[in-house]
C-alpha cells in the first residue's frame, strides 16, 4: 500500500485517486515488491515531496526526470539525494551549475534538498522506479499533479517537456536542460 497523502494534498487531488488506475498503480507496485523487485524510493519516501512541502506554500513545481536509480540516492525530493552520497548525480550538479552561471547561486556541497521542499519546489514527475533502471512505474499522479499545481513549472529534463502541452498557458514554465 502507497503512503498516505497529506489532507490538503489528498483534497487537490482527490479526483484523481478515486480513478481506478490510482488502485491499479497501487497493486503494481505491491505485486513487483512481491515478485522481487527492488522499487526505489522506499515506499515511506514516494510521497515525501508531498509530505515536506506544505500544500499552501507550494510554489514552483519543479519537473524532473525520474528518481535516481541507486540505492540510497532516491528519497522522495526532486533531484535530491541523501546528504551523505558523494558524488553527487550529474543531474544535480548541472541544476548547481545552471543556478550558479544564470542566477549567481553558491553552490552547496550537499545534494540534500530538503530545504528547497520546504520552500514549495515539488516532486519527480515519475515517482517511482527499479533499482539501477531509469524506467518509471508511478507516473500518472504526478502529472495530475503538476497540470493542477497553482503556481510556477520549471521542466529540467527532456523528459518532463512532455508535461508542456498539458499546462495551461497562463502558468509560468520554465525550460531547462
Amino acid at each position: 500500500m502507497l503512503p498516505p497523502i497529506s489532507p490538503a494534498w489528498r483534497s487537490s487531488l482527490k479526483e484523481e485517486t478515486r480513478k481506478p488506475y490510482d488502485r491499479a498503480l497501487d497493486g503494481c507496485l505491491e505485486k513487483e515488491r512481491a515478485g522481487g523487485s527492488t522499487i526505489l524510493p522506499a515506499r515511506k519516501d514516494i510521497f515525501n515531496a508531498l509530505a515536506t512541502t506544505s500544500y499552501n506554500q507550494a510554489n514552483v513545481l519543479l519537473v524532473g526526470q525520474d528518481p535516481y536509480p541507486t540505492p540510497g540516492h532516491a528519497q522522495g525530493l526532486c533531484f535530491s539525494v541523501q546528504p551523505t552520497v558523494r558524488p553527487l548525480p550529474l543531474s544535480l550538479r548541472n541544476v548547481y551549475r545552471e543556478l550558479h552561471e544564470d542566477l549567481g547561486c553558491k553552490i552547496p556541497n550537499s545534494g540534500y534538498l530538503k530545504a528547497w521542499a520546504s520552500q514549495g519546489i515539488g516532486p519527480n514527475r515519475v515517482l517511482t522506479v527499479h533499482r539501477n533502471k531509469v524506467v518509471g512505474i508511478l507516473i500518472l499522479i504526478a502529472d495530475s499533479l503538476s497540470i493542477r499545481y497553482r503556481s510556477s513549472v520549471a521542466l529540467w529534463s527532456g523528459p518532463s517537456e512532455m508535461l508542456l502541452d498539458l499546462l495551461p498557458a497562463r502558468r509560468l514554465c520554465v525550460r531547462a536542460r
